[in-house]
């Protein structure tokens, strides 16, 4: 393994950058769009902005075959402000 390294020589000139290509160009500029316009595309719900609660802090609630006893604790979390 050879552990020497060449220092580059004072009078030649610095490679050329690559060309940007079409693709490329509409790449790089699709997704730096994309990045402006997240805040506008995400919901301020969503971000709990204009003193909205975080969907973190929201208490979501699901039932599967709730039967009657599901039911009305359903109805009751329903109708309830503090959930």
């Amino acid at each position: 393994m050879n552990t020497t390294h060449q220092r580059p020589r004072r009078n030649q000139p610095a490679p050329a950058a690559r060309p940007i290509t079409r693709r490329i160009f509409l790449e790089r500029g699709l997704a730096a769009a994309s990045l402006l316009a997240a805040p506008a595309l995400i919901p301020a719900s969503a971000r709990a902005a204009n003193g909205g609660v975080a969907p973190s802090n929201r208490v979501t609630v699901g039932l599967i075959g709730p039967g009657l006893m599901g039911s009305g604790h359903l109805k009751r979390l329903a109708y309830d402000k503090q959930f």
